[in-house]
């Protein structure tokens, strides 16, 4: 019976530890499903793995997906890059890190002279050396960002402000309603005659003036057979 009773516990032990090495890989998946790309760049980069690897991007390079615990650093040009439509644009001299988890992204600018930006739909914050965000939404509404550390400036909405740690915006949209067109009658009536429609119409030629010319008159009356009587006085 003894015997029984310790079997039975083995077992018990046994199914709990597979269970246990079963679930433990999906959750590691689950967490680190998130990464950075790169979606341009001008330069070269340097991204520092959490393992202490370091990877160089140079033009014509291939352009690889970054885990999450990495630092990225611009060595020289612009980079712009991309996690869950928050979008980070860099230069050279910036260097920032990336994680993400079921929190959102978060962005940290590290090195001495960083100054990156972080953009969600039409959000844009400005995060320098020292200071960190956190993004939740992809940029399509219902999002926001959250300072972490430091003091970012924030311009949302058509609205600048800075935000000191543990507060919050909502991001703006990346897109607004479309603009409605106005219905053809309310149009403005348009003028397609061209300037020379406008230009008045060039007067008639005014009819010359009558010259009596005793000639051509004799010259009339003889061809119609008019024979003009002469009227002048007779001589006395």
């Amino acid at each position: 019976m003894k015997k029984l009773f310790v079997l039975v516990v083995g077992l018990t032990f046994s199914l709990a530890a597979i269970s246990t090495i079963s679930v433990s890989p999906v959750m590691a998946a689950k967490k680190s499903s998130k990464k950075l790309k790169i979606k341009s760049f001008t330069g070269q980069i340097q991204i520092k793995l959490a393992d202490g690897s370091i990877i160089g991007v140079v033009p014509g390079a291939e352009m690889p997906d970054i885990p999450v615990g990495a630092e990225v650093v611009v060595i020289s040009g612009e980079a712009v890059f991309e996690s869950g439509g928050t979008v980070i644009t860099a230069s050279a001299g910036d260097s920032f890190s990336f994680t993400a988890d079921a929190g959102g992204v978060q962005i940290a600018a590290t090195g001495s002279k960083t100054e990156i930006t972080v953009t969600v739909g039409k959000t844009e914050a400005t995060v320098t050396s020292g200071d960190a965000v956190t993004v939740k939404g992809s940029g399509q509404g219902g999002g926001e960002l959250k300072v972490t550390a430091g003091e970012v400036v924030v311009v949302s909405g058509g609205k600048t402000q800075t935000l000191s740690v543990g507060e919050t915006v909502a991001t703006a949209p990346a897109t607004g309603n479309p603009t409605q067109e106005a219905p053809p009658g309310d149009a403005p009536p348009v003028d397609d005659a061209s300037p020379e429609d406008d230009a008045p119409e060039d007067a008639p030629p005014a009819d010359d003036p009558a010259v009596d010319n005793p000639n051509q008159n004799e010259a009339v009356e003889d061809e119609e057979g008019i024979v003009t009587d002469d009227v002048s006085p007779s001589s006395p």
